[in-house]
């Protein structure tokens, strides 16, 4: 399964720390991410991407190996960017 990101255009992005405040200019709706998580949403946005491949890329882009960043968290990150509507399955 392959995922894809929701279009940015409305969106305000803030670093803050290690986090991503994100904030819909339309909705008003608003999400704090991780650093993985945002890695993950950017990686979706170009195209859809299978979870080893959001693995590869997100561990690729912080210099971090698969231990240090298992497969299962990856799995787990995807999962919350899918249930709030950040990202979603691309059939």
């Amino acid at each position: 399964m392959q995922y894809r990101a929701v279009g940015m255009q409305h969106w305000n992005c803030e670093t803050m720390d290690d986090s991503v405040v994100l904030h819909h200019a339309l909705s008003s709706d608003t999400h704090i991410l991780n650093f993985l998580s945002a890695e993950i949403l950017d990686a979706c946005q170009t195209r859809a991407c299978s979870i080893t491949e959001l693995a590869n890329l997100a561990r690729e882009r912080l210099g971090v190996s698969e231990k240090e960043c298992p497969t299962g968290l990856i799995e787990r990150c995807v999962a919350d960017l899918d249930e709030a509507g950040l990202i979603w399955p691309n059939d």
